[in-house]
């Protein structure tokens, strides 16, 4: 019998901070659909009246890439995408019962009440960040001990890609020489860096080996796991690389990472040499360079927020390879979910913003940016006509306090904007809407916005049933043309057929900033507690002065920026 049409898709999940929920809220409903969709075909498979309303081409989730929140939320996938969890929706995030990791992890269990706990402090030697990065680590043993019953997802490749990136601050030394008077080498340090894992017979995809060879494990296997996988090592060292693409710089802890030397023998230039071939470049490791390279790692979105390049490479098979962009012949895309996304200044500052004391940030901001920036991308996203990349990002109608301020009446409006990203951490409402929002947004983007031409030949099978075109079909871009969906919903997970994911309500006021004062200043004490000890009389001088003014001046400005982010954010009144 041959085998249907198959389309590989490789999702790509930006950095987000707080909105890490809005992903989460994405990831879940898009496993739900495909779920439902796959459970339709089998009841088609035993005959057609069993389901008559269901398209019988493949999918084939092939790689999940992130940058920091992204690559938390990738983490908690593979993690648990052998297992079977409940979708969470408006009608049951309030049931104490409900079994579902990404919103638990996502929208129950983080704060930033957690993350102003002391419990690294009890340990640390000195200050190592701003938050209490333990709380975390709690959470992703809560994420990989997640229990439930046994799923094999047909439709998940074997094995799964996850590529998280990572800036590697301790960085792999290269050099370089040219033809000159001196015979001298230049060197240079790489920072910008990946780690890269392959989840074992989650699912029944085809996809290429993991490339693992005797003198490097290019890509770290992760089989099944009978017991929780936090316990087992291989799985603990996947959360670690998430985590450590997650750690904040200052703001949360950097991660001790290790990997094998020789793993970086593999890096390829998206170039050619003299027959064709990749160029491979090789570090200039010590002499004495061990087999191990232990490296500190913080926030990967410092050096790739989108790390879309990483799934694009993948599905293609080489960075000299292109996945076929024109919308009658795809038959591979990456889906980028961006809770930030939309029009921005110029920046990161204006000529004005030109002080001493902002150079420094200033500079760190536009060098990240530069860091993130490709050109290519960008010309990809403005051609129309590319059906390999798309993307799902926030969009609602404008908050009601802030439509009387002539804000235009539709946006990209999350709870978590505030704050830069951090608002979410303030209150579970906040996680919750944004939660909700993802799941809303990409059930519009499955059914209206992920498709391909009708001619594509993925829909060989059934685009030319009436019955199934009129159902799922929507408008193409050129007129009169028709669009098919790549992943189809069937039943009641369809918006015109069944019903539309509802629009939560937005939680004005659900924070009050005077809230956190006490866990703001028990925080604060405990670092500057810990920042002064053994210093003698100037540590005793620092203390008292702390304890006299500085630990009101910092609750005062802390809460009246918060209480001002809220109220721009339209999350507080301003009459409040």
């Amino acid at each position: 019998m041959p085998s249907k049409p198959t389309f590989e898709i490789g999702l790509t999940m930006a950095g987000a901070v707080s909105a890490g929920a809005y992903t989460a809220g994405v990831v879940d409903f898009l496993i739900e659909a495909l779920d439902s969709w796959d459970a339709a075909k089998q009841r088609q498979a035993q005959g057609p009246q069993m389901e008559p309303l269901c398209p019988d081409h493949e999918v084939a989730l092939r790689v999940v890439s992130g940058a920091s929140a992204g690559a938390i939320v990738g983490a908690i996938v593979a993690a648990n995408v052998d297992r079977q969890w409940t979708p969470a929706h408006a009608g049951n995030v309030n049931d104490p019962g409900l079994r579902n990791p990404f919103y638990q992890c996502w929208v129950k269990d983080i704060s930033l009440v957690a993350l102003l706990g002391t419990k690294d402090l009890d340990t640390d030697a000195a200050p190592v960040s701003v938050l209490d990065g333990t709380a975390l680590d709690v959470i992703a043993k809560s994420a990989f001990s997640f229990q439930a019953p046994a799923i094999h997802r047909c439709y998940v490749s074997n094995p799964l890609r996850c590529l998280f990136s990572l800036t590697n601050l301790t960085g792999v030394p290269f050099n370089y020489s040219l033809r000159g008077n001196t015979g001298l080498s230049q060197d240079l340090t790489m920072h910008a860096d990946c780690m890269r894992f392959g989840v074992l017979n989650a699912g029944s995809a085809a996809a290429p080996s993991l490339r693992v060879a005797s003198d490097a494990s290019y890509e770290y296997p992760l089989a099944p796991c009978t017991d929780a996988k936090w316990n087992n090592a291989a799985w603990k060292r996947f959360a670690l690389a998430a985590l450590a693409s997650g750690a904040f710089p200052l703001g949360l802890r950097p991660r001790a990472l290790e990997r094998n030397t020789s793993d970086y023998s593999r890096i390829l230039l998206a170039q050619a040499d003299a027959t064709g071939a990749p160029v491979a470049i090789s570090p200039a490791w010590p002499s004495a360079q061990d087999s191990k390279y232990p490296f500190l790692s913080v926030d990967g979105g410092c050096v790739s927020n989108e790390p879309l390049e990483l799934a694009r490479v993948e599905l293609s098979g080489s960075p000299l390879l292109k996945n076929e962009r024109e919308g009658t012949a795809a038959q591979k895309a990456m889906i980028m979910i961006d809770p930030f996304v939309g029009p921005s200044k110029p920046g990161p500052v204006t000529v004005a913003d030109n002080t001493l004391v902002s150079a420094l940030f200033n500079l760190l901001g536009a060098t990240i940016a530069q860091a993130r920036f490709s050109a290519e991308d960008i010309a990809l996203a403005q051609n129309p006509a590319v059906f390999s990349r798309f993307m799902v990002a926030p969009r609602r109608p404008t908050p009601q306090p802030l439509q009387a301020e002539g804000v235009p009446a539709e946006g990209q409006w999350l709870a978590s904007g505030a704050l830069g990203g951090f608002g979410g951490f303030l209150a579970e409402e906040f996680r919750a809407h944004d939660f909700l929002l993802g799941r809303r947004n990409c059930q519009q983007f499955l059914a209206n916005h992920f498709t391909l031409p009708s001619d594509n030949p993925l829909f060989t099978g059934w685009r030319d049933e009436p019955l199934l075109r009129d159902y799922f079909g929507v408008p193409g871009t050129t007129p009169g043309s028709v669009e098919l969906p790549i992943i189809p919903l069937v039943g009641s997970l369809h918006p015109r057929h069944g019903a539309a994911q509802s629009l939560p309500d937005w939680p004005l006021g659900a924070c009050n900033p005077d809230s956190l004062r006490e866990p703001l200043l028990t925080r604060a004490d405990a670092l500057f507690k810990k920042l002064v000890a053994g210093h003698g009389l100037w540590g005793f001088l620092g203390n008292a002065a702390w304890q006299m003014y500085g630990r009101k001046k910092l609750s005062t400005w802390a809460l009246e920026k918060l209480t001002t982010a809220l109220v721009n954010q339209g999350l507080k009144s301003r009459s409040m």
